[in-house]
């Protein structure tokens, strides 16, 4: 018998994406081979392949790529530096402290580890859970997700808040079989929320479970906004945005029909276009291209462009 070859197929990076950032005074966007941080006098280019993230702290831009290198760029002299190669794939970089960057790392295939960095300095945090398997830097402070199993069945989920010591005892501490990808945190009003399709269940630290309801459609990330005013889902076609009280729905906004993050046939990733995160990279205008970034880009710095969502 002999097999011969149709048609070859490259798969689409996992995590490289053309986006666009700005933190106010500057603005990240990329290529496949550069990035490009424009601000609002020049544009500079630097040769950084397949990033998929920045984000801005004191006069530096921190790039991470697909291959897990971290990057620091000095923007007043311009000077680019390689801070680590070996942090592997699918880095969360946050801002923590005193304008520190905090990244999160995969050890291996299922848990984490943290790094400070201050400028060019990197420091591992060696005190962390055993299983630990996210790391989040949230309302200034980090926070560990340690779990006791992989399975679904009996895993127990608990939650412990930097600096701690061996005999820390958890923030909180959960028995029942959790979701390991659709949960969120609000430091501020001691909340944790776990998404499983359309439900939607919100306990505090103490354990107890503050409400449960049905979201319109089928969840896809969940996250609390403006230091837990709001309560935001990111489903399949739309944000939809509650009360980070009382969890009433305030506003929906719907996704454009034409953008290129809606086209199923070129990603099954609806939310490539924010990198998974669509409360900090939003993405309203559908500018999800290099060229369509640049113009954009221009029309922002001159001003030109009003069209913003209004919560």
């Amino acid at each position: 018998m002999q097999i011969k070859c149709i048609k070859s197929i490259t798969p689409k990076s996992e995590y490289f994406q053309e986006i666009l950032l700005t933190d106010g005074e500057n603005m990240f966007y990329n290529s496949k081979n550069n990035v490009f941080i424009h601000d609002g006098k020049q544009t500079m280019t630097f040769p950084i392949k397949k990033s998929y993230y920045c984000l801005f702290i004191d006069g530096f831009a921190y790039v991470v790529n697909e291959h897990g290198s971290l990057y620091c760029i000095n923007l007043k002299d311009q000077h680019c530096t390689v801070l680590q190669k070996n942090f592997g794939v699918d880095c969360n970089l946050y801002r923590v402290f005193d304008n520190k960057l905090l990244v999160s790392a995969k050890h291996n295939e299922f848990y984490r580890k943290a790094y400070i960095v201050n400028h060019t300095d990197v420091k591992e945090i060696c005190c962390q859970p055993k299983y630990c398997w996210d790391i989040l830097g949230l309302g200034n402070q980090i926070y560990f997700v340690s779990i006791n199993s992989l399975k679904e069945r009996n895993r127990e989920l608990s939650l412990y808040r930097y600096p701690m010591n061996n005999d820390s005892t958890p923030l909180y501490k959960t028995l029942k079989d959790v979701p390991l990808t659709n949960y969120s945190i609000e430091p501020n009003n001691n909340y944790i929320a776990y998404a499983n399709g359309k439900k939607i269940e919100i306990f505090d630290f103490a354990g107890t479970r503050r409400i449960k309801f049905k979201a319109p459609e089928t969840v896809y990330s969940i996250n609390w906004i403006s230091n837990g005013k709001y309560f935001l889902i990111s489903a399949v076609l739309a944000f939809y945005i509650y009360d980070g009280e009382n969890f009433s729905l305030i506003k929906k906004i719907e996704f454009p029909k034409n953008s290129l993050f809606l086209d199923v046939q070129s990603s099954l990733n609806l939310l490539t276009y924010c990198n998974n995160d669509a409360v900090n990279r939003l993405d309203s205008n559908g500018f999800y291209s290099a060229s369509k970034a640049r113009v954009y880009a221009d029309k922002w710095w001159n001003k030109r462009n009003t069209k913003k969502i209004q919560i």
